[in-house]
């Protein structure tokens, strides 16, 4: 089945082969935005630009980048319907849409858009079709109805005035329903060429004089432009159905072409759509389905490429053409192609006497090549000569052609057959066959593959279903060896000999391979399974370099180098470069290089750079080799069914124009930015995206990217060569890109700065910070404490004065002579009434002046025992009311002791007892309001103003308790609010009616 397959395979593509030109296609299924392309137009950068009526396209070789108009963008190109593009002096794109005219902006990626106003063109139409650049660097437009001019620098457009010469000069048969301006093109310096529905004009820009040139032969110009100036400076017009033209710029004279009748696809239709130089004596035209080669000296037809007359041509109606190198882009109603003449590297080759190649084989002593096929023919063919020559085996045996051909030198070949050994003279062709050594097991076929010589002159011969023999070729004994133990089922599937090391390399499919040493008679075996898995490698080919390395093939896991004295082994895949990791054979040319057969084409791997090269059928080859041979000239020789292919190694492998490796698009949160090297993100800019591209339009190689992230291991490039960073931590990176096996590396530098929190400088002012918060905290500190023990010292030294004040010996004097005069009174229950209440006074005085501050309801007992004293000591003399709230009496509130009991002193001594005409009355009540603790002590006593009294006599124990309480209140209250109000109580005749004080304390 594979064989027959590889038949196939190679029969359609020596047909490929013999064809002169070839396509490359790209259509929607490539990314094409349209295959229905109107415009194209290649910049200095080599990116190719595509106008449809489905967007913008940008090409690279390998991807198109697709720019639509976006409603909600301004910054987005105008309009989707793109009609003509034009690359400026400053290698700015210019694009005419539907919508105007619109500017791209490389960096940014975004298009800055202008349109025409009434005051320019009265007549607004919705064709832009034609763009240049005058030396003034205006943008000059065609466009229905008129020829315009924008200048860039006011961003103002303004009429040429050919809307108003035309009108003088215009046919009378022309088409005035359709007027457009349909091609600009430079006369001179100052000058343009334009050709119009109407005919051909010129323009100095600087004057804006307009010259007409009338055709005769043609009305109606619609569907024509100048598509090319040749060395003469005549211009050469296409036409939608009168063949071409040839404007003679000396004499102003038209020449019209008309294609033969061969060519036309419909009577009287002779449609051009372009004309391009295809070398110097020979144009290139597209027409309906066709491409066709014009002698433009000898004015004859050379040559037309169609689907009909060459299957590889598209079957397509060809538009514009535009020259590229050696090249041509063709515009078709489907897609692009490109078209170019190349001779192929691959040269395939007949055989005579041989229709169908198996194997073939180099013979250094006589420069022939030795092939068979896969069932009984083997012939020596010299090539220079075409000449074959059958060599004669057995007729008898059943054989199956030349398996392996083995030169020892110009005299003595061996050569292997399906079941025979034969010793050849490659020089006379005799040849002898050599007896085979009998069976190990009987019941496996002898299946003799290949033989290899050591050293000493020893055959080794590898049969596949029997083991390795050992031949001493001048006694004719020889031995099964025994360093692989032979096993019925087993098979033999490589054998290679190494004279570096004087070893034997054998593979055995699915146990790996063995290395025995002729000189120590020693046996290494390596399985080379990838973990996880166990199953051992199947080596298809061994070879070396007889320097120290030598080379393995796996039929599914790629490529195997191992080095002999560092005993290691290095498996090389489709991620290292390699083509494909089916591997089928290998060859090392006289070059060095290692060429290896695959099922998709062919690798050459360079030993030096360990880089690869690969072959497909994109690269011209036949996409499959299962065989590989090389000579002493630097050929390489792939057998194929019909024949074979062969190439100069050294040629093949000529440095190839490297493409260019740039950056497609960056996305920042899944936005897109600008195009740049170097970019500077914020922490909140943490999951970037690149992609990247490969600029190279001549390509046929695939793009297969791998990037590095500053320094670290090289990794392949996925998911349509974009690059995914999510959740960077802050830092600088370096994101190194580079196409495999090629040393061109793109770099973007970019970095993530950290959040302000955690930038160097913000630390460095939080710590600064931090160390004056410290020293601000630790001074503040300093001077709390300072004055929180001046504090206390002052309300110890205020509370031992208010103790002192509270205990003045006047009030315990006269309290103790009260309780003397009951006693001498024998009023013994008064005395005791008294002499207890006075006993309470003074415990609760003593108890509470322990502490700073006491339970409401302690201080306000306290102070009832004081009054009932007072009462008591004064006969009676005013009578006093206590009102409290529950709220107080049960709540935890917490004052200092006796805080208020200085005012009642106060009101009792100085308010109440110099009263002579009434009773006197004393009312204290506490309240809270507003969240402090109301005190009021309300007396209807003298007043403060009988003090003033000439009468008044003068205490003689002064009191220092209101000062002392005034001290207290402010220190307990932290002095925040007014906390002592004295208000002296009037009657209606504004006589002194008593006192009122009131004391609010923080609670």
């Amino acid at each position: 089945m594979k064989w027959k397959l590889l038949l196939i395979i190679n029969f359609s593509y020596c047909i490929a082969a013999a064809q002169q030109f070839r396509f490359n296609s790209f259509t929607t299924k490539e990314g094409l935005s349209n295959n229905t392309i109107a415009c194209l137009i290649k910049n200095n950068q080599g990116f190719l630009w595509m106008g449809t009526a489905n967007g913008l396209n940008r090409f690279d070789g390998n991807a198109f980048d697709v720019f639509n108009n976006n409603p909600n963008d301004s910054n987005s190109i105008a309009s989707n319907f793109i009609q003509s593009l034009y690359i400026s002096s400053k290698n700015k794109l210019w694009v005419g849409t539907a919508s105007g005219i619109s500017t791209f902006n490389e960096i940014t990626q975004t298009f800055s858009n202008y349109s025409p106003d009434t005051l320019a063109m009265p007549k607004i139409g919705q064709a832009f079709v034609c763009i240049n650049e005058d030396d003034e660097q205006n943008i000059w437009i065609g466009s229905w109805y008129d020829l315009l001019i924008f200048n860039p620098a006011t961003k103002k457009f303004k009429t040429s005035g050919w809307a108003n010469y035309v009108n003088t000069v215009k046919p009378a048969n022309g088409n005035h329903r359709r007027v457009v301006v349909l091609s600009i093109t430079k006369k001179d310096a100052g000058d343009f060429w334009v050709l119009t529905t109407y005919g051909l004009f010129s323009v100095n820009t600087h004057t804006l004089k307009f010259t007409y040139y009338p055709c005769t032969s043609i009305d109606d110009f619609y569907g024509s432009s100048i598509c090319y100036t040749d060395e003469n400076k005549n211009l050469w017009i296409n036409t939608f159905d009168k063949g071409f033209l040839l404007f003679n710029t000396a004499d102003n004279s038209f020449k019209k072409y008309t294609l033969p009748k061969a060519y036309l696809k419909y009577t009287g239709w002779d449609n051009v759509n372009d004309i391009q130089p295809y070398n110097e004596d020979t144009l290139i035209l597209s027409a309906y389905k066709s491409i066709i080669f014009f002698d433009k000296k000898q004015e004859k037809f050379l040559q037309v490429l169609s689907h009909e007359n060459n299957k590889t041509v598209p079957l397509k109606n060809f538009s514009k053409i535009i020259k590229d190198g050696g090249a041509f882009w063709l515009l078709s109603d489907d897609g692009l192609h490109q078209l170019y003449n190349k001779k192929p590297d691959f040269n395939f080759n007949l055989i005579p006497g041989l229709p169908q190649v198996y194997k073939l084989f180099y013979s250094t002593g006589t420069n022939q090549i030795v092939a068979g096929d896969f069932f009984k023919t083997s012939v020596f063919f010299n090539a220079a000569a075409d000449k074959s020559i059958v060599i004669k085996t057995n007729p008898a045996e059943a054989e199956r052609g030349v398996r392996a051909y083995t030169e020892i030198n110009s005299d003595t070949a061996y050569l292997c057959t399906d079941q025979n050994l034969y010793l050849v003279n490659p020089t006379t062709l005799a040849i002898k066959e050599i007896p085979l050594p009998k069976k190990i097991f009987a019941d496996n076929p002898n299946t003799v593959r290949n033989i290899v010589a050591d050293k000493s002159g020893i055959l080794w011969i590898r049969f596949r279903a029997q083991g390795i023999y050992q031949l001493n070729p001048k006694t004719g004994t020889g031995n099964y060896a025994d360093f692989i133990i032979p096993e019925q089922n087993k098979e033999y599937a490589a054998l290679y000999y190494d004279s570096s090391s004087n070893s034997i390399f054998v593979s055995v499919p699915n146990e790996g391979i063995y290395i025995y040493s002729i000189n120590k008679k020693t046996t290494e075996k390596f399985v080379l399974n990838i973990p996880p898995s166990q199953k051992a490698a199947n080596i298809t080919c061994i070879t070396g370099n007889n320097k120290g390395e030598i080379y393995l093939s796996e039929v599914y896991n790629g490529l195997y180098v191992y080095n002999i004295a560092a005993k290691k082994f290095k498996r090389y895949t489709i991620f290292d470069g390699l083509l494909s990791n089916n591997c089928n054979w290998l060859c090392i040319d006289i070059n060095g290089f290692l060429w290896i057969a695959t099922n998709s084409g062919i690798s050459c791997f360079n030993t030096s750079t360990q880089q690869f090269k690969n072959f497909g059928k994109e690269q011209g080859h036949a996409g499959f080799a299962d065989y590989l041979t090389a000579d002493n000239n630097g050929t390489v020789y792939q057998p194929l069914p019909n024949g074979y292919l062969s190439w100069n190694s050294a040629t093949l492998l000529q440095q190839q124009p490297f493409g260019k490796i740039y950056l497609r698009h960056c996305t920042i949160n899944d936005k897109n930015t600008r195009i740049d090297s170097v970019y500077n993100f914020t922490a909140a800019e943490n999951n970037i995206s690149f992609q990247f591209g490969y600029l190279l339009q001549n390509n046929n190689e695939p793009v297969n990217f791998e990037y590095s992230l500053n320094n670290n291991n090289w990794l392949p490039v996925s998911n349509n060569n974009k690059i995914s960073f999510s959740n960077l931590s802050p830092n600088i990176y370096f994101l190194k890109v580079r196409q495999k096996n090629v040393h061109q590396v793109f770099t973007v530098h970019f970095a993530v700065h950290p959040p302000f929190y955690k930038t160097w400088w913000f630390i460095t002012l939080l710590f600064l910070l931090l160390a004056l918060l410290v020293y601000f905290l630790f001074k503040r500190r300093v001077a709390a404490v300072k004055k929180q023990a001046a504090l206390k010292q002052k309300i110890t030294e205020t509370e031992t004065m208010a103790l002192r004040a509270q205990m003045n010996p006047h009030f315990i004097f006269n309290c103790i002579s009260s309780i003397d005069n009951f006693i001498l009174d024998n009023d013994k229950e008064n005395a005791s009434n008294y002499l207890n209440k006075f006993a309470k006074l003074i415990r609760n005085i003593l108890d509470n002046s322990k502490n700073d501050v006491i339970p409401f309801w302690k201080d306000w007992e306290t102070l009832q025992l004081y009054l009932q004293l007072e009462q008591l000591r004064s006969n009676n003399k005013f009578n006093y009311t206590l009102n409290a709230g529950t709220e107080l009496l049960n709540g935890h509130y917490k004052i200092p002791p006796l805080i208020i009991q200085p005012y009642i002193e106060n009101a009792i001594h100085h308010g109440l007892k110099p009263l002579i005409d009434k009773h006197g009355q004393l009312q204290i009540t506490a309240a809270i309001k507003d969240g402090m603790l109301q005190y009021i002590i309300k007396d209807n006593g003298v007043g403060r103003d009988y003090k003033k009294d000439k009468n008044y006599i003068i205490p003689q124990h002064q009191s220092y308790g209101m000062q002392l309480t005034k001290e207290r209140i402010e220190l307990f209250n932290e002095q925040k609010t007014a906390t002592i109000k004295i208000t002296d109580l009037k009657d209606t005749n504004g006589n002194a009616a008593g006192t009122e004080v009131v004391v609010f304390l923080k609670v």
